[in-house]
């Protein structure tokens, strides 16, 4: 069973060492992006369309309680 076992493994460094991509220190560093003012719009981007969420749901709320409001006044 050993010898498949180092056959095995002798071939999968095999295929491992043919698909290998030369290391060139790159892939350590992080990525980002240089600019903090793009990085901040982007942030500014996502609060304004999360709020204008929250502000549609909210009125969306209180046109509903005022429906019902409405519709149990009787007008004489």
């Amino acid at each position: 069973m050993s010898s498949k076992s180092f056959a095995l493994n002798q071939l999968s460094e095999t295929a491992y060492a043919s698909v290998r991509v030369p290391d060139n220190g790159l892939d350590k560093e992080l990525i980002r992006t240089n600019n903090r003012k793009l990085e901040a719009f982007a942030i500014k981007v996502a609060w304004a369309f999360a709020s204008i969420v929250v502000l549609l749901v909210i009125m969306s709320l209180l046109l509903v309680v005022a429906g019902f409001a409405g519709s149990r006044v009787t007008l004489h």
